[in-house]
This record gives structure tokens, sequence and C-alpha cells, in this order.
């Protein structure tokens, strides 16, 4: 008995053995010779409630890890904040001259109208979602620019590091 359970835990093993090589040998990427993407064909799209404190930071980080264009695009669709959210936004679009900012407003109809007021707005190649209380790590940028000119991939997930319990 032990014997014939012990054969079908194999067969079993083997099974999904060869159902794993085929599935990563039939999925190996393939480069697009036709696509190069750089930061220029991105435009990050930010919905934002009452972000007053984190907005800047959000910015200032999409703009250094975009330091290989002249001019950064952002969609920002304010969610009827009601703090100083709108006001920080249009502060920060003054005074940075490679933010080319798109100010929004949504009238507080929640985030997924928000993205989708956003996204008939965009007019680049690509579209980099980012929540108005994340800041983009200085590499971020170019590795998922990387990832989408050296593989077959049409999009590209990014993890979120939180800094503190909230």
């Amino acid at each position: 008995m032990f014997l014939i359970g012990s054969l079908i835990v194999l067969l079993w093993l083997a099974l999904f053995v060869i159902i794993d090589y085929f599935l990563f040998r039939s999925n190996e990427p393939t480069q697009n010779p036709n696509v190069s993407y750089s930061a220029s064909d991105v435009t990050f799209l930010i919905a934002a409630r009452n972000e007053e404190f984190n907005i800047s930071e959000c910015l200032q980080s999409i703009i250094s890890a975009a330091n290989s264009v002249d001019s950064v695009s952002v969609i920002i669709v304010d969610d009827d904040s009601e703090d100083n959210t709108s006001t920080i936004i249009k502060q920060l679009a003054a005074k940075n001259s490679r933010l080319n900012l798109t100010p929004l407003k949504n009238d507080s109809q929640g985030k997924k109208s928000a993205l989708y007021l956003g996204l008939q707005e965009v007019r680049t190649k690509l579209i980099y979602l980012i929540d108005a209380d994340c800041k983009l790590a200085p590499t971020t940028l170019n590795a998922a620019l990387y990832e989408l000119n050296t593989t077959s991939a049409s999009v590209v997930l990014g993890l979120v590091k939180y800094a503190h319990k909230n």
C-alpha cells in the first residue's frame, strides 16, 4: 500500500514538473524591436483627495525619477479635497518648469471616477498610476521602461514599500 501511494505521489509530481516546463517554455519573453519607450512617453496619473501633506513629496519623487527628460507630464485629479491639496498642486506647478501639470477637478465622485476622468486627458503612449501618498523610488521608472523595452510585456506592476504603519 505504501509503495502504491508513493508511486502516485511521484507521478503527480512528475506531471506538475512537465506542465511547469511547457508553460515556462511557451511564455519566454520576446523583445519587440519596433518599440522603444522613454520617460517622455509617460504620463503620471494621480487621484488625490485631502493629500496636502503628501502630494509635494509625491511630485518631487516623480520629477527626480524622470530626470532624463525636460518635461514631466503629470495629471492630478483633485477629488473634491477639503484641505489645501489643490493650492499646493498649483504652487508646485508654478515653481517647477519641468512639471507639465494638468490639474483636474472631480466633484467627490471617488477614486475610480477620478482616474477615469484623468485617463481621458492622457496623450502619451504610457500611463503610470501612482497614489498621491506614495513616493516613486529613483530607479522605478527606468526599471519599468526597461521591462517594457526588453520584453513582450504590455503592463508593468511595481511593489509598494510602506515606510510606516497606517
